[in-house]
């Protein structure tokens, strides 16, 4: 039974359906105009209006939209992974520009249908998602259009938005147009930010917060393929050892500035290059005008001739070959930045260790501005007299440069891996979205694509299922069981816990293991799930979540999850009930705990069983985080901090007072508070992950 969705805020987004189709014809004249210097904008416009014929085998695609080259070029790691890992699964991919569609022709070839986006009207759209009849829409970056969302919600087809910003300008923006935009916030079934600040006003801006993650930018994971290799190779003997200047994806006033900087950079250095990427094709020509009116000698990429000892500029009238450029590149400027477009992305400079210059206008990218500003690897200027001052000194100071480039390279490559944790949520949300759904109940599922072999199903979270397969060995936990399952399971190569989600205290004598939706709080084991993936994100020594599933009937429902099993001896209370533990290793239990609090993670029943040791390796992690959270550390002055240790110990004194023997004394707290009180601790006991910077 497929069940329709309705956003609220119909007669606005009534009357923005009537504007823009009066608006159609005005779009057409527009298309028609710009294709006096571009044909392929008065070409294929039977796919604006979604018009055009669809081959059978499309359907059920993934759609991947992309705007331009930028989103695309950013993307491809991403698509081509998922292409690899879902071969079976048809991919489309839209865009708006003819610039786009090429190269997706280029790279992608028949891997993927690809055809326009079309316009946003009700009709064309409805025939978009009638001809495609797509699984799930994924936009790159923030590309809204009312009645595509509205539509895809009604129809039960996943949206998200992947890699997407909001700066602190559009946002205003945005909130401006609140009571047309909002619902459409809520519809999107994950946002995928690219920085904690554009994940808070997502947030703001109506998007619901369980669905907003930060995995990092994808861009990071830019990739220089074998071709590009090649060509970087091929081009460097052509200029025999000089040194290069790129400015990249320029814009009208910036060129003219760039070309009086570089006359006066000859000067001092007459072998300097000057390798001009407008952003738009359509400039190309007139790009080329102004070089030649600057006196300067130029050879257009375009032409197939080659850069001679006596060539001044290069102009790159081409696309999708940024990599190239900055990869024969002494030094790289970020366009966009002089004048006030908001700035472009810098990342591709940073993979080839580039020292970077840039204007003050980059709001489109403050996250990774700041981060770079805050190394010293990125040079600010601001007009013709900065920007030539800028450029010399980088030339002649050539050990300066290579430390900035240094830097701005190691920054880089901190951050990549946000490719796979975003393709993880990819899955879970388009797992979340294939549920189905009989006789009134409904299941929900997360999981880690990069630790399972298969797409978790139903019978993954029955212990009977384990049994049957001989691969249950072991449990835990008195009345409220967790089942061990062995490593190279079904599902996952990893040791498993299995462990399903009771109700204590009175209220579990009469209703064991049902829980009440609690408005648009996540379900408990989703929450945990993705408390535990940050924490571990975050370097903590917490166990990996596997999968987690929720199972509604109604308001109402049960909760099981799957998580790594580790490599530990015992909890501390089995370890005590045998014999005392090692002063380092209640040293390193209260450095374990402070990690934890430093992070803002508050355990709400943090006790002697919630901690596992391995004694020969002086190792510690923390389990069971079911109703834990995240709170501001700072917060009350530190005693949600106080109240953890505070239960910690009475869990120690109860347990000494109901087993003789138990090996517990005041000097084990006293070491355990100076390991405290000292700091956090190593991380050292499980491989790095790359930091999110945020959940």
């Amino acid at each position: 039974m497929v069940t329709t969705r309705h956003l609220s805020g119909g007669w606005l987004r009534a009357l923005y359906s009537a504007l823009i189709t009066c608006a159609v014809p005005f779009i057409y004249a527009y298309l028609w105009w710009h294709g006096r210097n571009n044909q392929a904008y008065r070409k294929r416009w039977a796919e604006r209006g979604a018009w055009q014929s669809v081959p059978a085998n499309v359907r059920r695609c993934v759609v991947f939209h992309c705007v331009s080259v930028g989103e695309l070029m950013a993307a491809r790691p991403l698509i081509e992974q998922f292409i690899q890992l879902n071969p079976h699964q048809p991919v489309a991919i839209t865009t708006t520009t003819p610039t786009g569609s090429d190269l997706v022709r280029s790279i992608f070839g028949e891997r993927v249908y690809h055809c326009y986006l079309p316009f946003d009207t009700p009709l064309a759209v409805r025939r978009f998602i009638n001809r495609l009849r797509p699984r799930a829409i994924i936009i790159l970056e923030t590309e809204l259009w009312p009645n595509l969302i509205s539509q895809c919600y009604q129809a039960n087809i996943r949206l998200m938005l992947l890699n997407a910003r909001m700066s602190e300008r559009s946002a205003r923006g945005y909130q401006r147009a609140r009571a047309l935009m909002r619902p459409i916030w809520q519809a999107l079934d994950g946002v995928v930010a690219q920085d904690n600040a554009s994940a808070e006003r997502f947030i703001q801006l109506g998007c619901l917060a369980e669905r907003v993650h930060v995995p990092g930018n994808i861009k990071f994971d830019v990739q220089v393929n074998s071709s590009t290799k090649q060509a970087i190779d091929g081009f460097k003997p052509l200029l025999n050892g000089r040194q290069v200047i790129t400015f990249g994806s320029t814009h009208e006033g910036e060129e003219t500035i760039a070309l009086a900087a570089f006359k006066q950079v000859l000067k001092s250095k007459p072998q300097a290059l000057l390798i001009l990427v407008p952003r738009h094709r359509e400039r190309f020509d007139s790009v080329a005008l102004m070089v030649e009116d600057s006196g300067l000698s130029m050879v257009r990429r375009s032409s197939g001739r080659p850069v001679t000892p006596d060539t001044q500029v290069l102009l790159a009238d081409s696309m999708g070959e940024m990599l190239l450029w900055f990869g024969v590149s002494t030094l790289a400027t970020i366009g966009g930045s002089l004048i006030e477009r908001g700035g472009h992305n810098p990342l591709e400079a940073m993979a080839f260790g580039l020292p970077i210059v840039s204007g003050r206008h980059v709001f489109n990218f403050e996250d990774v501005y700041r981060q770079l500003d805050a190394r010293q690897a990125v040079r600010w200027v601001s007009n013709e007299d900065q920007l030539r001052d800028t450029w010399l000194g980088l030339l002649v100071e050539t050990g300066t440069a290579q430390r900035i480039g240094a830097q701005a390279q190691q920054l880089f490559a901190r951050h990549r891996g946000a490719t796979q944790r975003t393709l993880t949520l990819i899955a879970q949300t388009m797992a979340a979205g294939s549920s189905g759904r009989t006789q009134g109940e409904l299941a929900t599922m997360r999981f880690d694509q990069a630790l399972v072999t298969q797409q978790p199903q139903q019978q993954h979270f029955n212990v009977e299922f384990w049994q049957r397969l001989g691969q249950q060995h072991g449990h835990a936990g008195g009345r409220n069981l967790a089942y061990f399952i062995q490593a190279e399971n079904a599902l996952s190569p990893l040791p498993m816990v299995l462990r399903h989600y009771y109700r204590g205290g009175l209220v579990g004598k009469v209703n064991r293991d049902w829980f009440l939706h609690a408005g648009s709080k996540p379900a408990r084991s989703i929450a945990e799930f993705e408390l535990l993936q940050w924490m571990y994100q975050q370097g903590l020594p917490v166990p990996r979540p596997i999968a987690a599933r929720v199972h509604k009937v109604a308001l109402w429902y049960r909760a099981d999850i799957l998580i790594e099993r580790l490599p530990c001896d015992d909890d501390v209370f089995g370890r005590l009930k045998q014999a005392p533990l090692q002063e380092a290793v209640w040293f390193k239990i209260g450095q374990t705990i402070r990690q934890m609090h430093d992070h803002g993670v508050y355990h709400s029943d943090l006790n002697c069983h919630n901690i596992l040791v391995r004694e020969a390796t002086q190792d510690v992690w923390l389990i069971d985080f079911d109703k834990c959270e995240r709170r501001n550390k700072d917060q009350s002055a530190g005693e949600w901090q106080q109240s953890n240790l505070d239960r910690l110990r009475r869990s120690f004194d109860k347990e000494s007072g109901l087993h003789q023997g138990f090996h517990f004394s005041d000097q084990d707290w006293k070491q355990l508070m100076q390991g405290y009180q000292t700091g956090k601790a190593s991380t050292s006991q499980q491989p790095p992950i790359q930091p999110e910077g945020s959940a």
